[in-house]
């Protein structure tokens, strides 16, 4: 049993706390800036794990000192695969994040203005409000918010159309001939 303590112990650690949800919320409260931004480029961490620079032009204001069309550049915590660290950051997958389109970001004020706490979210699209609450750690899944599925598709219709194996149509059952390929080997 003393062989397992030093693991216990390491477990205890500040490299693999975790930070409160009061911490993201206050963060997003505080944060000076609260947008949607289209991405123009992402380059990757150094490493496997570390910040990622985000080139982004501002698309939509909730609140903030930033302008509509104004290019920003900042960190993103960001990890490739199999890399994670632990820690307090909330990491976003390199991979997801350079195939992203759109962010909404909780910022810092100024001409430079930095990513509070994590408080980033990849979106489909922009829109008139936001996906993220400021009085909670909730991001509204973007997917489920800017297209609501049809009634009709099933549990697997649902995934693999998130997945993108399928088309909108979850799986081309109305109107598409019996004979075709099977809806979850048909790609988009």
């Amino acid at each position: 049993m003393s062989a397992c303590l030093p693991v216990w112990l390491g477990l205890d650690t500040p490299a693999f706390a975790a930070m409160p949800p009061e911490a993201f919320i206050q963060a997003r409260q505080t944060a000076v800036n609260h947008v949607h931004v289209r991405i123009e480029s992402v380059t990757p961490p150094s490493g496997g794990a570390g910040d990622c620079s985000v080139s982004a032009t501002v698309v939509q204001i909730f609140r903030g000192d930033l302008t509509r069309g104004q290019v920003i550049t900042f960190p993103v915590s960001c990890y490739r695969y199999g890399e994670l660290q632990p820690g307090n950051q909330l990491w976003t997958d390199f991979e997801a994040l350079s195939h992203a389109q759109y962010l909404e970001a909780f910022m810092s004020g100024g001409p430079a203005p930095v990513v509070l706490s994590d408080q980033v979210e990849i979106i489909t699209a922009p829109r008139e409000w936001p996906f993220c609450a400021t009085d909670s750690v909730i991001c509204e899944t973007s997917i489920v918010a800017v297209e609501a599925p049809s009634q009709s598709c099933g549990f697997f219709d649902r995934a693999w159309t998130l997945w993108g194996l399928v088309g909108e149509d979850c799986g081309g059952k109305a109107g598409k001939e019996e004979d075709g390929p099977l809806p979850a080997l048909r790609m988009r």
